[in-house]
């Protein structure tokens, strides 16, 4: 079975994405994967490919190496004003440009905390996923996805809008062709400017097009999360963020999320659990130096 992972990266996730670089090679068996897509989606493009190469030649195997592959995001689209959507639209492209049978979607907030095959992502070949209760916040994406592929068996429950994300390709493929294809598309070269797709997200989408092809149980598992995640805004309660950060340590995740907007919220308690979870890498510089906000 040929699995790619995709990452998306920018100026401001640098750092995050030196982490998960080397938690991939040091964490993850990658001998499993086929490739290691690296996106660019900035506008200072080639300083941040500058910038990636060197990290990579410093730091990284030549096994890994081998598999990286470091893209523009200009080969997928044309840089809108919104750089968090058209990086949703990135992952979209992205999958749908792969050959693999399957991509894993990261951000670069997510990083590797224990040893971890490609097995961990499937059960029975099928994808591991998890069925959740959507927040409010997101219950317009969720609806306006839903509304666009004229979906009404919607029980409640959704897949995950949250890396990583495992995703088929031939499914986006089939997906995007079925968007380019419709009569409400009519930029068919930029279809995700049309107003009928606005307000939708990329993987409420996909979960929107799964649904009316009735084919999730034939692609996925459900099965419990991979990853934990700080947020932005959430958790708040510093009690959970440390039954969270707690989870993570004893190794009940394999992969932690840390947004780059929650470093400067961090308290010193938080750092320092953050930190020891870090410990299981072989990092080139101090734990702080990744803990360290950049805008």
């Amino acid at each position: 079975m040929s699995v790619e992972i995709h990452t998306i990266t920018f100026d401001g996730d640098l750092r995050l994405f030196e982490l998960q670089a080397l938690s991939i090679d040091q964490l993850l068996d990658h001998s499993q994967i086929t490739k290691y897509r690296i996106i660019i989606n900035d506008q200072n493009e080639m300083h941040i490919r500058e910038t990636i190469s060197s990290f990579i030649d410093r730091y990284i195997s030549v096994a890994l190496r081998r598999k990286i592959e470091i893209l523009s995001s200009s080969k997928y689209l044309t840089a809108g004003m919104d750089g968090w959507k058209d990086q949703q639209y990135l992952k979209l492209f992205s999958v749908a440009d792969s050959v693999a049978k399957w991509v894993v979607v990261l951000d670069s907030k997510n990083h590797f905390v224990k040893h971890t095959t490609i097995n961990d992502f499937f059960q029975s070949n099928k994808a591991k996923t998890y069925f959740c209760d959507p927040p409010t916040s997101q219950l317009p994406w969720l609806h306006k996805s839903l509304a666009f592929f004229h979906v009404s068996n919607f029980q409640l429950l959704t897949m995950p809008t949250v890396t990583p994300y495992t995703m088929k390709p031939s499914l986006v493929r089939l997906m995007i062709n079925a968007i380019r294809t419709d009569p409400r598309i009519h930029d068919k070269q930029n279809i995700f400017s049309s107003p009928s797709l606005e307000g939708v997200s990329e993987f409420f989408l996909y979960y929107a097009f799964l649904l009316k092809l009735g084919s999730i149980d034939d692609y996925y598992h459900a099965s419990p999360r991979l990853c934990e995640t700080l947020y932005t805004v959430w958790p708040q309660d510093r009690g959970i963020v440390k039954r969270y950060l707690s989870a993570v340590a004893s190794g009940e995740y394999h992969v932690f999320g840390l947004h780059r907007k929650r470093l400067p919220q961090l308290s010193a308690d938080e750092r320092q659990m953050i930190s020891n979870i870090w410990k299981v890498l072989r990092l080139p510089l101090p734990a702080s130096y990744y803990l360290e906000f950049t805008k």
